[in-house]
């Protein structure tokens, strides 16, 4: 993953500090929190990439866990920096 901003590093350790968690630990608890929130919009939108390929949603979810770039155009990512 990318490094955070100076901001949101500092607000994020300052909120690792108040909860007595070390900073590690409470990422992985708050993207744990984040990805249970979105299963239904995550399964969606693999279901609509599946149906696109005329593939099947298992397919499609094989597909990324094999290659999680698979079918990424990298210059149009939103998670990399220029």
């Amino acid at each position: 993953m990318a490094p955070l901003p100076e901001f949101h590093d500092r607000m994020f350790t300052l909120w690792a500090w108040a909860k007595r968690r070390s900073r590690s630990a409470l990422a992985t608890h708050t993207i744990e929190a984040r990805v249970e929130a979105n299963l239904d919009q995550i399964r969606d939108l693999i279901e609509s990439a599946a149906k696109l390929r005329g593939i099947t949603y298992e397919e499609m979810e094989a597909l990324i866990l094999a290659n999680p770039k698979y079918d990424t155009d990298q210059s149009d990512s939103k998670d990399e920096e220029p």
